[in-house]
């Protein structure tokens, strides 16, 4: 019974794709079956993030923390960039909203000018060779190098 109505379906389909697209019935399948498959997989992750309720830092909330700093940046400079963020993407977030600053991650190789973007730290941490130039008070630091 299931396979009778299994073989109706694919007949319909079949009918349908030689009226439209007689000549490429499997490119049509290659592209309609998967993208039909992404759409659920896709929709089922959302829902989930939406059910855990995860935060999630979009780039507006990173131009928000930092508008202030980029004022203080030399355009096309190179600054290193020190996150305690456990996100994927924050690095690229705060390259986005800081362009035309070149941003290095991390304190290697040194240069004149470092960030420290905090997310969940209360203290004011403390980088070799480099000195506190600003603080911003929304947990974005401009450190300045010493050496």
């Amino acid at each position: 019974m299931i396979s009778n109505k299994l073989n109706k379906i694919k007949a319909w389909a079949d009918a349908r794709l030689s009226k439209y697209f007689p000549a490429v019935h499997g490119a049509v399948l290659l592209i309609v079956i998967p993208a039909f498959f992404i759409v659920i997989v896709y929709f089922i992750s959302i829902l989930t993030e939406i059910i855990k309720d995860e935060e999630y830092r979009s780039v507006v909330d990173y131009e928000a923390r930092l508008a202030a700093l980029k004022q203080d940046l030399p355009p096309n400079s190179i600054v290193n960039y020190v996150s305690n963020s456990e996100a994927p993407d924050d690095l690229i977030n705060a390259e986005y909203v800081l362009i035309p600053v070149r941003m290095v991650e991390g304190l290697k190789p040194m240069h004149d000018l470092l960030v420290f973007h905090n997310f969940n730290i209360a203290e004011l941490p403390e980088f070799d060779g480099y000195a506190l130039k600003k603080n911003y008070g929304n947990k974005v630091i401009l450190f300045k190098r010493t050496k």
